[in-house]
Parts: structure tokens; C-alpha cells; sequence
């Protein structure tokens, strides 16, 4: 992901862009299409856009009259937008697609709007923060094709009762043989760094786990990782080492859910 105007980080009161190119191996297909539809992504976070839009557009940006993941096409100033309730970050959030050539002057409109409100910028380091605090899980990180939606935690959507669909005799298979890795939660016991993806977990000599994701949490003061795991490691309390570029580290498996690590849903509305 290519993240343009990182200035400061917020809780709220918040604006981060981004292009829509993501992994190298996704490049020849974008370089193909992108004339077709390549449309970049603005995306306002924190509860306030939604009432402090209104004063700025027509339409009615409410929770009653635009729920989460509605779709609604728009214009941001005089640019064409199509606009999203979506959030990557666990804030209320919009994500606002907007034609490639319209991006500056869509942006200028935004950032005028919000400047009275205190409006600011923030990068995807921040993103990567908020969306693991909140258990939002990254395609390409832990949403990956060398683990099955069982051992992903991605059972509630998936139905083996339903009639034959692609993968379904492999991923029966699968299910049959029993689960071998988990997807994990960790606190990683120390400040300085996060965990990198592609670290080792360490139980003494053996290699029992790989990280997929790691990054600070500012609002749980936990510096949180998530890793597949062998299956005899995945209970919550469960200690092992994380391999931090040569040094051991303790990391411990803790809860996914938000809440259950002192964040509520409204802590992470303000």
C-alpha cells in the first residue's frame, strides 16, 4: 500500500489517502485495467465526518439514512465520488473513490471543510495500529491462501452443509483432518519494536508459530501481534518466545476482542 501526506497521527478528527496498488504481484494486472476505473481512496475517520458533513453537502450522511456498508454515489466539491461506509481503521468511517484526475481538487474541499473542525492527516502505521486493537484482520497478512477459513477463524462463513462450491472437497478434507495452526492474538513483551511479519515463535528449540501482523497499540498500551500458531498454543494464556531479529522475546496469547482488552466501542467512537 503507497501512503501519501503522513503528517501526525490522531484518534479522530482524521483524513488518510492512499493509492489502491497494494502488492507488487497485483501490478500487472492494475497496470492493465487502471485506465479503466483507477480511482484512488480518500477516507475520513472518527465519528465527526458524519455530522459535520452535512453542513457541506446535500445529502444526508446520518446513521439512519446511510448505515454501514452502504454504497452512495456523490460529489465531493465538483468531483465525482462514490462513497462507502467502511472502515479499515474500527472508527466510523467513509471510504470516498474518487476519478484519478479529480483527486487534488476533492481533497482541497475535504481539507477546507474539516480545517474549522480541526481535521488532520494520518498514515497507514496508524491504520495498521487501529484495525488490530479493533481485530480487523489484513488480506495478504493473516487472510492468506496457505491457511483454510477454520484455522483463519473465518468458520461463521463457512457453510459444508451447502451444495458443492469451488474448494469444497479440499477444504472438507481439511475440516475432517483436524485443525494444525490457529490464528492468534499475542502481547509481545517488550516496547521497542513491533513484531515483524515472517518472525519465528519459539518454544526452546523448536519453531511452533509464524507472525502475520504486528504493531503498537496506542489506546491498549500493548504492543500486539497476530501469528499462526500449532494448535497446543493457541489457548489464551499461552506463553512462547517471539524471535526478534536473533533476541527472545516472551509473547503471550491474549483475546482478540477489543473489549476484552479494555476497549469499547465507544472509546473507539471518540
Amino acid at each position: 500500500m503507497v501512503v501519501i501526506n503522513i503528517y501526525q497521527y490522531t484518534l479522530s478528527h482524521s483524513i488518510v489517502t492512499r493509492r489502491s496498488i497494494r502488492h507488487t504481484h497485483y501490478h500487472r494486472w492494475f497496470a492493465r485495467e487502471s485506465t479503466k476505473f483507477f480511482a484512488p481512496l480518500l477516507a475520513p475517520q472518527g465519528d465527526a465526518p458524519r455530522t459535520r458533513a452535512r453542513p457541506h453537502s446535500r445529502e444526508n450522511w446520518g446513521k439512519e439514512a446511510f448505515p454501514w456498508l452502504s454504497v452512495r454515489e456523490c460529489f465531493i466539491g465538483f468531483s465525482p465520488a462514490t462513497v462507502m461506509a467502511v472502515s479499515f481503521s474500527g472508527e466510523m468511517a467513509y471510504e470516498i473513490h474518487i476519478p484519478n484526475e479529480s483527486l487534488y481538487a476533492a481533497y482541497q474541499s475535504l481539507t477546507k471543510a474539516g480545517k474549522e473542525f480541526g481535521m488532520q492527516i494520518f498514515g497507514a502505521r496508524a491504520v495498521e495500529s487501529m484495525r488490530m486493537e479493533k481485530g480487523f484482520l489484513a488480506w495478504k497478512h493473516d487472510l492468506i491462501t496457505e491457511y483454510d477459513p477454520f484455522e483463519t477463524g473465518l468458520h461463521r462463513f463457512t457453510n459444508l452443509q451447502k451444495e458443492d462450491f469451488i474448494g469444497k472437497a479440499a477444504l472438507q478434507k481439511r475440516f475432517d483432518s483436524s485443525l494444525k495452526k490457529k490464528l492468534v492474538c499475542l502481547n509481545i513483551n517488550c516496547k521497542h519494536a513491533p513484531a515483524p511479519g515472517g518472525a519465528s515463535l519459539m518454544d526452546r528449540d523448536k519453531v511452533v508459530g509464524t507472525i502475520s501482523s504486528g504493531e503498537w497499540g496506542y489506546r491498549v498500551n500493548q504492543n500486539l501481534a497476530y501469528a499462526f500458531v500449532n494448535i497446543d498454543k493457541a489457548e489464551i494464556g499461552t506463553k512462547m518466545d517471539l524471535d526478534l531479529f536473533g533476541k527472545l522475546i516472551e509473547a503471550e496469547v491474549i483475546p482478540f476482542a477489543s473489549t476484552q482488552m479494555g476497549i469499547t466501542n465507544a472509546m473507539l467512537k471518540d
